[in-house]
């Protein structure tokens, strides 16, 4: 039996730190998310130019987990273990 259907679509992609776990809790909200990725690109070993990644997971239920620098690869292996 599948488990429970979870909305899980949900971005963040910020450029000021400051705001970045804020500005993804009121998307998360405001879309009904069950999770959500914060993708913090200010920082210079991190974001487009570069092939590693800082992100935050941010659960629905309040639960925040920022993750270290790691390759995106690895990010997106901890997003699907996540799911």
């Amino acid at each position: 039996m599948p488990g429970p259907e979870l909305n899980v679509d949900g971005h963040a992609i910020q450029q000021a730190l400051v705001n970045l776990i804020d500005n993804a809790l009121a998307k998360l909200h405001a879309k009904g998310l069950d999770l959500i990725v914060a993708n913090d690109v200010a920082a210079k070993d991190a974001g487009f130019a570069v092939d590693t990644n800082r992100v935050t997971f941010i659960g629905a239920g309040g639960g925040v987990e920022p993750l270290a620098l790691m390759s995106k690869a690895q990010v997106a292996e901890r997003v699907l273990d996540r799911l």
